[in-house]
């Protein structure tokens, strides 16, 4: 999986066929204890690197919902 951010800040998640399949064929993702700790920290890590990319309007938005529209909703 490749997360990317465009120059306007916009973003892309990219699977690979292999990836896809896995969840087609499982349809979860199971994680060790470390595994998910390394995950988690990535995240973040990627969470602090994309709002650098954001305008300075976009970072200081606050978002005041946990929860993430989907199309499939």
């Amino acid at each position: 999986m490749k997360i990317i951010q465009k120059e306007d800040g916009s973003g892309e998640i990219i699977f690979s066929w292999k990836e896809v399949w896995i969840l087609i064929k499982k349809r979860k993702l199971v994680l060790s204890a470390e595994a998910l700790k390394h995950l988690c920290n990535n995240l973040v890590k990627i969470a602090v690197e994309f709002n650098a990319g954001f305008h300075k309007k976009l970072q200081e938005k606050r978002s005041h919902d946990n929860s993430v529209k989907t199309k499939d909703d």
